[in-house]
């Protein structure tokens, strides 16, 4: 215009049958020259540049450190960048589970630490590392406690950012935008997160429409009675069910006059979860073992459907732990937790043989009838439905019993799509 070079400007109608109509008028964003990739905050050795990296586990962080320093060699960045790239690794990135952080003076800094990092040299005392879920219950006080948030703006102005990126990478909270005061670096273009690549397709359903029987597919889709659908995120492996108390492990289990879910159900879910999320193999050659198992307060359908979770989170040891919650996610209801507990992957052992004429002899001293045992639960308030009364037999000794169990007839129409697990 008039020889001076101004933004790209685009109208846009819209005529809604109905009579409904709108224009909006938009323009190309064109930042100030101060700000285009040459943030004019100066970064040193005295006044470092804190990077901050997150992924959902270790191997995607290794790969999401890398992705800087490819960018940094490729499109050859200097100095000047640098405010520019903490400040956009900082506000322009979701912080996951797994965290790492620098303190650097200088590109070349960044360079080195962050190499260090990939190759597993960790000597440095400026590079930090950290899990977000170890550290849950310390954060949330710190974050609740409106002195510590004011101090943690007071750290940084005197140049203590050691203290807060230790914070950080366990979980601490950070608003980055108020460390910079008004003068703020501008955002620099830098590679997204490093996403897996995995294909998930739907599934073929045998007798589906369209397939060789020309059947609807069957109505309960569930990928297992006790977790009906793959809730996982970003944020990381969850499995959610909806229970509406009609299920046979619920209406047949009946404490008190509510629907419980059985104690052994949360079991069964973590050992599903376990298989579902990859960890173990359907063919039997690994096991899942539970352990520090813990049923924190049981779930009660009462007149509502229940929203069920369970979380799985991967330790350091190798090992799985599981949380197990109710509630509905994203709408301030509160999440309770249900049962937690770790799941340890080995190989398949050979089962131990017993000596079943030994056994029948020591258990011959008398014999417990179903209905016994099924009455006394019910005078404690525990009533056990047809779907729940598996016992035929105890036999009694001295110091053993043993059990006939078996599938009640309520549930044997079930068995090509329920799971029975032999323990």
């Amino acid at each position: 215009m008039n020889g001076r070079e101004v933004p790209r400007r685009a109208g846009i109608s819209s005529f809604g049958a109905g009579g409904a109509n709108a224009h909006v008028v938009i323009e190309e964003y064109v930042p100030r020259p101060e700000a285009n990739g040459r943030p004019q905050i100066s970064v040193s050795p005295h006044h470092p540049a804190m990077i901050v990296l997150s992924a959902r586990n270790e191997d995607t962080l290794r790969e999401q450190a890398s992705r800087p320093l490819a960018a940094i060699r490729e499109r050859q960045l200097s100095d000047a960048d640098l405010a520019g790239i903490a400040f956009t690794l900082q506000v322009g990135r979701e912080a996951m589970e797994e965290r790492l952080a620098l303190l650097v003076g200088s590109l070349r800094e960044l360079e080195d630490k962050l190499s260090e990092w990939i190759n597993g040299r960790e000597q440095n005392l400026d590079i930090f590392r950290g899990q977000v879920k170890r550290n849950k219950e310390t954060m949330a006080v710190f974050e609740a406690d409106e002195e510590i948030r004011e101090a943690v703006v007071k750290w940084v102005r005197r140049g203590k950012h050691a203290k807060l990126l230790q914070l950080w990478v366990k979980g601490l909270f950070v608003d980055w935008t108020e460390l910079y005061g008004e003068e703020k670096p501008g955002r620099i273009s830098l590679p997204a997160y490093p996403f897996s690549g995995e294909p998930y397709w739907i599934p073929e359903i045998e007798g589906a429409a369209g397939g060789s029987s020309g059947a609807a597919a069957p109505e309960n889709s569930a990928i297992h009675p006790l977790l009906h659908r793959n809730t996982s995120d970003l944020a990381g492996v969850r499995f959610s069910s909806v229970f509406t108390g009609k299920e046979f492990f619920l209406a047949d289990h009946v404490v008190k006059g509510q629907p419980v879910l059985p104690g052994v159900a949360y079991l069964e879910m973590a050992r599903a979860a376990v298989e579902q999320a990859g960890h173990a193999p359907a063919t039997g050659r690994t096991t899942v073992r539970l352990k520090h198992v813990v049923w924190a307060r049981p779930i009660a359908v009462e007149d509502r459907p229940v929203q069920v979770h369970i979380d799985l989170f991967a330790e350091e040891s190798g090992e799985i732990a599981y949380e197990i919650c109710s509630g509905q996610a994203g709408t301030g209801e509160e999440q309770v937790l249900h049962s937690q507990g770790s799941a340890v992957l080995s190989a398949a052992q050979p089962l131990p043989v017993l000596d079943m004429k030994a056994v029948l002899e020591e258990c011959s001293r008398s014999v417990i009838t179903p209905e016994r045992i099924y009455d006394l639960y019910q005078a404690m308030g525990i009533h056990y439905g047809p779907a729940h009364r598996g016992i035929e037999k105890v036999l009694a000794g001295e110091d053993r019993v043993m059990a006939r169990l078996s599938v009640p007839p309520q549930l044997r129409s079930r068995e090509g799509h329920l799971r029975f697990t032999r323990v």
